[in-house]
């Protein structure tokens, strides 16, 4: 998976979503939404647009270039790996 696959997966099973139900509501295939989580495309931009404000989380965040909120894990985008946040 992808940083960004894994943090829209964490983000729609904390918010107790189905995968059609992400698709019906930003207008894509639930196949199309699934290939997002896995890894294996990556959507347009008016779709991320549409993910950040379902799940209240900025673009930044959704990438995996800054933690997201109520996460103690910083993912490390070039590594595509988590890291423990420094404080």
């Amino acid at each position: 998976m992808s940083v960004f696959g894994d943090n829209l997966t964490m983000l729609r099973k904390n918010r107790e979503y189905t995968r059609p139900q992400i698709s019906d509501i930003i207008g894509v295939p639930w196949t199309t939404y699934r290939s997002w989580e896995r890894g294996i495309y990556e959507p347009r931009i008016e779709h991320i647009i549409k993910l950040c404000k379902l799940f209240n989380v900025s673009s930044d965040e959704l990438l995996g270039l800054k933690k997201l909120k109520g996460s103690n894990l910083l993912i490390k985008p070039d590594a595509n790996e988590e890291i423990e946040d420094e404080k």
